[in-house]
């Protein structure tokens, strides 16, 4: 007996549960588009970027439908003895598309930018994670949402922009 099987299209909780997590990164270093702004990273766990390249509607689940943002805009800098340091400001978007964030963003990034030496910048732009729709004590969860964003930035400086250890250049 041959039925027809329609392909499996997640829906309401699974795909806020399949979401949770994901990170949009815009940020220079991910190299430019033709129109001038930031290629788009995405930065999310093997499950979701399989189940995302399963259905082939990953753009419409991210970036069209509306969900819970945690928004960083970041400059990253390397001072003048080369240490890396950030300038860094958090906001949270609730119920919205990431593009609908855009007049938010791009204020926050030119204030961000103006509060350092422009010849100290090394890399510049935002990072973007989904959070879980419902929250039970916003004050707590919304500093944990802070924290592990400055935890990843962290990450993401030493992959990016920091030599891994063992692999600084040797001596000739």
């Amino acid at each position: 007996m041959s039925r027809n099987k329609r392909a499996w299209q997640p829906k309401g909780r699974h795909i806020n549960s399949l979401m949770r997590g994901l990170r949009l990164i815009a940020m220079e270093s991910n190299g430019l588009e033709d129109d001038g702004t930031a290629k788009l990273g995405i930065d999310a766990s093997l499950p979701t970027m399989r189940t995302l390249a399963s259905l082939g509607n990953a753009d419409h689940l991210i970036r069209r439908l509306q969900h819970n943002w945690l928004v960083m805009v970041v400059v990253i800098i390397r001072d003048w003895r080369g240490d890396i340091d950030t300038a860094h400001h958090f906001f949270i978007g609730k119920g919205q598309r990431i593009n609908d964030l855009a007049e938010d963003v791009q204020p926050a990034l030119e204030k961000v930018r103006g509060e350092v030496n422009e010849k100290f910048i090394i890399d510049w732009g935002w990072i973007a994670e989904i959070l879980p729709n419902s929250n039970q004590d916003k004050k707590q969860d919304q500093e944990a949402y802070m924290n592990r964003a400055e935890e990843y930035l962290q990450v993401f400086i030493q992959n990016r922009h920091l030599k891994p250890v063992g692999q600084e250049e040797k001596a000739a």
